[in-house]
């Protein structure tokens, strides 16, 4: 008999993924609450790409075996930015800003499969070239989202 019940919300696939090397592996618990691309010239040079593509976690809900390294810099808020990535071969793997307490951010680039959520918006759009813009098809900040 085929079972055609619908399926249970805690079987879904969760996110994971992990840095170049494979000391970094991490899942996610939950859901994450979108994805959305930063332009700030930190994170471009963070992500060695124009943009980096993030998706915002609850807090607690990322988990990594292995050791990340921090970077620690401070955001156009003044306030702490902590970015981690693999002390073996660099890859930066998550963002924790003091200024979005209950969320982690988790660089897109690191995961195993790519999701197939778009962007909901891009901050810094000031730091973005023109044509970067124009391709986006989401909203886009000047700076941060108000």
């Amino acid at each position: 008999m085929t079972d055609t019940s619908p399926p249970d919300p805690g079987d879904a696939p969760r996110l994971s993924g992990g840095c170049l090397c494979g000391d970094i592996r991490y899942t996610v618990t939950s859901t994450p609450t979108g994805v959305s691309i930063c332009n700030c010239r930190n994170c471009r040079k963070q992500s060695g790409s124009h943009r980096s593509l993030n998706w915002r976690v609850p807090v607690g809900d990322l988990q990594i075996t292995g050791t990340l390294r921090t970077f620690d810099d401070i955001g156009d808020s003044g306030m702490p930015v902590w970015r981690q990535f693999c002390p073996r071969c660099g890859s930066a793997v998550r963002t924790i800003m003091r200024s979005v307490p209950d969320f982690e951010f988790l660089k897109s680039g690191t995961l195993d499969a790519t999701p197939p959520d778009p962007p909901r918006f891009a901050i810094y759009g000031v730091r973005a070239a023109p044509w970067e813009i124009d391709a986006l098809q989401c909203p886009t900040f000047d700076r941060n989202r108000p």
